[in-house]
């Protein structure tokens, strides 16, 4: 029952934020990243440095922001990774979905956050397995729709010897301005383009201004 209440809450949380999902901001809401990574599949299951050296890999990510608050993400990764049991290194691939927490603010040129999900690990397209990320980054701003992505991430696998850390330098950036005829700043239905009083809720009848008398004339 207790998980019930959790589950209704994060449902809550989510559908409220997709409500006001970035409306009052100019700024597109769609971004891609790209990331270097240094995995270790030693340190996380007992192994030594020595033994399983760090190996690397690539991502593609796509985030999808919700509010300054909260984005979801779906990061795609390639690796070749040193791991338990084998002398050669081994192609994983994985596709992960994860919601990220972050502190965003205009003013600021560093935005932290923390992040959580799961995803799908195949080890030579041939052993699946699940996969739970979780992790801390930060976005360095370099530009208006660009910044420097620094990331360290825990994943917990449900193969034994396949728990790893993977921390991750690239590029962040936003693809291109929000489509100003989607900008709705009073919630009204009525974009901003066609409202002529746009931070002010009204009907269609009065092109989006107050009509508090309902006589269909705006106030």
């Amino acid at each position: 029952m207790r998980k019930n209440y959790m589950l209704l809450l994060l449902l809550a949380l989510l559908t409220g934020a997709f409500r006001v999902s970035a409306q009052d901001s100019e700024l597109s809401p769609h971004a891609l990243s790209t990331k270097l990574l240094f995995l270790d599949y030693a340190i996380p299951n007992g192994a030594s440095l020595d033994t399983l050296g760090i190996s690397n890999g690539v991502e593609l990510a796509y985030i999808r922001n919700i509010n300054n608050y909260l984005n979801l993400a779906f990061p795609a990764k390639i690796e070749l990774a040193n791991v338990s049991g084998y002398i050669n290194k081994r192609t994983i691939v994985s596709a992960d979905a994860v919601l990220q927490l972050q502190y965003y603010r205009e003013d600021f040129w560093v935005v932290p956050y923390i992040f959580g999900g799961g995803g799908i690990a195949s080890e030579e397209f041939d052993v699946n397995r699940v996969e739970f990320p979780m992790g801390v980054g930060a976005n360095i701003r370099l530009g208006p729709n660009s910044y420097l992505n620094l990331q360290g991430e825990y994943r917990k696998s449900q193969s034994e010897d396949r728990d790893n850390l993977q921390y991750g330098i690239g590029y962040w950036f936003r693809l291109g301005p929000r489509d100003p005829n989607t900008i709705d700043q009073d919630n009204d239905g009525i974009s901003d383009a066609a409202d002529q009083c746009p931070t002010e809720a009204g009907p269609a009848a009065t092109f989006g201004c107050p009509d508090t008398d309902l006589d269909g004339v705006a106030d």
